[in-house]
């Protein structure tokens, strides 16, 4: 088991988007400063590709990549993960895992779970509460999957706990996951780093997942859903995080939309003035106006309705490390990237999921 210490928050906020890569026009010169003083090698750029990493953590991939802030640069007190009352589970061995949402019983430290059951695939008596190398640690392969990670709007916040980084554990639906990582340095996107630039210290726009980053990329805000259902509204604790039973211990109910008056756990003091989608949502008919929060088909946006078939190597759930394949989600996406996947300009990578 790798060691670390120093003063550097272990879980950066995660990169919250489908992997895409967008086509953009030249920008315009004078986006950048008057036109007299602009620099002329700008004229040469033909297209600005932005590369998004889908709901991952910067040291979860590139903690191990020489000279970048990463795993060894980790804080004492993100090293210290603790349950929701700040009792540190490192002194709860043994113990039953209080997990927030499912229903498996875990002992502390829990297990990684893949598709609702306990992942047999990786030692036994792991100790899952420090950073610990996937691979090294089970039998499986670089081009393997593991379990998902939730990856949503107010457990990403509640993960944070106000920059102590130490909730991550707690607040996951795969918990013994959570401190996972690959060294991803040699893999295809860390060789493009190693000849270019690797940004190691970048923060996604928005809390949760890719639906939210993606509004944010293009316009900076967060969509607001008028009059939204009241089912679709999580319910919030008094300090602005997800309401939890306190006799069972799991979250009462976690929307995609906030609730108007709901109260911020970032920004205190603050309230949600207006019913935000900060999970994902869908189109529940063709040309309606109505969404549901629930994943399906996405034969209701019209955009599916006309032949498209990029096979992009990515796919929009979050196993851990696949090589991606084509999904229905990212149809629709790459069909704004016009398809750059189909012309060899997006690099397959291998993967480890919020």
């Amino acid at each position: 088991m790798e060691t670390y210490s120093a003063s550097k928050d272990f879980r950066r906020a995660p990169w919250r988007l489908v992997l895409l890569a967008i086509s953009l026009s030249l920008i315009p010169a004078h986006a950048f400063g008057q036109e007299s003083k602009q620099d002329s090698e700008l004229r040469h750029i033909k297209h600005v590709v932005v590369i998004y990493q889908e709901n991952w953590s910067f040291d979860s991939l590139y903690g191990l990549f020489p000279g970048a802030n990463g795993l060894a640069q980790s804080s004492p007190k993100s090293l210290n993960q603790t349950d929701r009352f700040d009792q540190p589970l490192s002194a709860q061995t043994g113990q039953p895992f209080s997990l927030v949402s499912g229903s498996l019983k875990l002992t502390t430290p829990p297990p990684p779970i893949n598709n609702g059951q306990i992942d047999m695939r990786f030692t036994p008596g792991l100790n899952t509460l420090l950073p610990y190398n996937v691979l090294k640690n089970s039998n499986l392969m670089p081009n393997d999957t593991t379990g998902d990670l939730v990856h949503r709007f107010w457990h990403e916040q509640s993960q944070i706990d106000q920059g102590a980084m130490d909730w991550f554990v707690t607040w996951s639906d795969n918990p013994g996951l959570t401190m996972s990582y690959f060294d991803a340095t040699n893999m295809p996107e860390g060789l493009l780093a190693q000849k270019y630039t690797l940004v190691d210290n970048f923060f996604h726009a928005a809390f949760g997942g890719s639906f939210l980053n993606h509004q944010f990329l293009i316009s900076a805000a967060a969509p607001v859903y008028p009059n939204a259902p009241a089912a679709m509204q999580a319910i919030l604790d008094t300090d602005g995080q997800l309401l939890v039973n306190p006799a069972t211990g799991k979250i009462v109910h976690d929307g995609n939309i906030t609730p108007i008056g709901g109260v911020s756990f970032t920004i205190p003091g603050a309230m949600f003035d207006k019913n935000y989608a900060v999970n994902t949502i869908f189109l529940r008919e063709p040309g309606s106006h109505v969404f549901h929060g629930r994943r399906r088909s996405l034969v209701a946006i019209p955009e599916r309705q006309r032949p498209v078939r990029c096979d992009p190597p990515f796919r929009a759930d979050n196993r851990r490390p696949p090589q991606r394949e084509g999904h229905q989600l990212e149809v629709v996406f790459w069909r704004l990237g016009q398809c750059l996947g189909q012309h060899g300009q997006q690099p397959r990578q291998q993967r480890r999921r919020s």
